[in-house]
């Protein structure tokens, strides 16, 4: 009996154990998406974000149970139509696909859009865009909604795996003067989705026009470039001859983006 019990006992610790391991995983997992997403932000000459920024962007805690596995219902002879912009300008779209999936025990129905404009780029003609609202907005979460990005691959089976843990915010909730798209009436969410980035905290900026746009971001461009240029000094390596305790001018450093040690003088 005793024995029958230990072995029982040590499965349960066994499964406690797998189950905190996948937890952990996951988590990383998260952060990891969530630490690249902000350094994005900074190195995107188009963002309003700086680095003094990233204070004011908050996340919910990483919750597996927003991932949703959705059955796809592919959608054929779409026509283009203008999605709604907060600038008021016209972006084509179409649907790409009709998702059905449960979430917090409400049956909820999802569109996937993809953009003309995109479809003609070789590096984005496989970006596959979803944009959604559901209760959070304008409390916990930004008012005009959030995105996901997806890509065609993700849909080659019958079903798809969506994370809202990764949703993330418009340039709109950060800045005035960009033009996003509008979530649709049709993936407004009845639903409380308590997963990836909430409200930015901080002061809502104002964009400026073209021109001045084009200046700070050569100027952020510039930044970049300094700063690459400060990690490479830093590298810089002082050789001294072992015969003799005087330094020679010789000097050992990496620049950017290459993998062999470079000898200068």
């Amino acid at each position: 009996m005793f024995m029958r019990i230990s072995i029982l006992l040590l499965i349960m610790l066994g499964h406690t154990a797998f189950s905190q391991t996948t937890i952990d995983a996951f988590a990383k997992r998260i952060k990891k998406h969530r630490e690249g997403y902000k350094r994005d932000l900074i190195r995107d000459l188009h963002s309003p974000i700086t680095k003094y920024d990233l204070r004011f962007i908050d996340f919910f805690e990483p919750d597996s149970s927003y991932i949703i596995d959705c059955k796809i219902e592919r959608l054929k002879d779409q026509k283009f139509f203008n999605f709604l912009t907060s600038s008021g300008k016209k972006r084509k779209y179409k649907k790409f696909t009709k998702l059905s999936c449960v979430v917090r025990d409400t049956l909820i129905e999802l569109y996937t859009y993809e953009s003309k404009r995109l479809l003609q780029s070789k590096k984005y003609k496989d970006y596959i865009f979803l944009p959604f609202t559901d209760n959070t907005n304008g409390d916990t979460t930004y008012g005009g909604g959030r995105y996901l990005d997806l890509q065609r691959d993700d849909f080659s089976g019958d079903s798809i795996s969506i994370d809202f843990n990764l949703c993330y915010n418009p340039y709109c909730a950060y800045s005035s003067g960009y033009s996003c798209a509008i979530p649709p009436k049709e993936n407004a969410l009845p639903v409380y989705i308590e997963a990836g980035e909430k409200k930015y905290r901080g002061r809502k900026k104002h964009r400026a026009h073209k021109k001045a746009n084009k200046k700070n971001q050569k100027a952020k461009l510039k930044m970049q470039k300094a700063k690459l240029k400060i990690q490479a000094e830093k590298s810089i390596i002082k050789k001294i001859t072992p015969s003799n305790s005087n330094q020679i001018n010789n000097k050992r450093y990496f620049e950017p983006g290459q993998e062999k040690m470079k000898i200068g003088k």
